[in-house]
């Protein structure tokens, strides 16, 4: 059954103020590595970046594989498979890896491409949100509007019962 759009809307908002707790935890935890290794400017910019990754990957996988994050169950969304069944580790590992590629690293690299470019700030943030867009548009397209990452992990958001 499809979900409708305000319910992955505020799902979304939701997801992303969670998310905002998680990373602000990992960079509390990021700081005291960094503290004691103030003199690597390039070492603490690459912890940095780890830190923040696993930290999104350990909250990810550990509330969908119950099925669903404290978001998707407050707007009564669970995860599953294209075909209605629990997803696997593998299947939750690529969502959760198309999902960085998609919404993050594509986006950023966009941003930081046009900024060397010489465009301007505004005009390079524009350029970055509509390739992070992009995943959230197929949802529009797609039969059974599902985001691209849920499409190419084969795993599909659905209504709970």
């Amino acid at each position: 059954m499809n979900i409708p759009f305000k319910n992955r809307l505020f799902s979304l908002i939701y997801e992303t103020l969670l998310l905002s707790a998680v990373t602000f935890f990992a960079m509390m935890i990021a700081s005291v590595v960094i503290f004691f290794l103030r003199d690597f400017t390039t070492l603490n910019t690459v912890i940095v970046g780890i830190v923040m990754l696993l930290s999104w990957y350990a909250y990810a996988i550990s509330a969908w594989k119950k099925g669903q994050t404290l978001a998707m169950k407050t707007w009564h969304i669970k995860l599953s498979t294209a075909y209605g069944k629990k997803p696997n580790l593998r299947q939750l590992q690529n969502r959760w890896i198309w999902a960085v590629i998609l919404i993050v690293l594509i986006p950023g690299m966009a941003y930081t491409f046009a900024r060397h470019q010489g465009i301007s700030p505004m005009m390079a943030l524009l350029l970055a949100l509509v390739w992070w867009l992009l995943p959230f548009g197929v949802a529009w397209i797609h039969p059974s509007h599902q985001r691209l990452y849920d499409v190419m992990a084969g795993t599909a958001l659905v209504k709970q019962d």
